[in-house]
């Protein structure tokens, strides 16, 4: 799990998808307020939107892969595309 501040947690899990956690404050066991599954699918929309270039030139497919395998194959696509 990782604690980004104040009580706010991420977790990926086997599948991809990410579990959001925010807790009353940072203490790992304190009461949670909110929990969210995000799918892999989705969680990949998020990274790709929230960098400086947004979704396009295939950047949700970058971060769908690069969330999805173990980085082989985000480096075949990114030789592929001649980056």
């Amino acid at each position: 799990m990782f604690h980004t501040k104040n009580g706010l947690y991420f977790n990926r899990n086997d599948d991809g998808s990410v579990t959001i956690i925010k807790n009353y404050n940072a203490i790992p066991d304190s009461r949670k307020i909110f929990e969210e599954i995000i799918d892999a699918d989705t969680w990949a929309s998020v990274i790709a939107s929230m960098s400086k270039s947004g979704e396009g030139d295939n950047r949700f497919y970058i971060a769908k892969i690069f969330n999805e395998s173990d980085n082989s194959g985000l480096l075949s696509f990114l030789n592929e595309q001649g980056v």
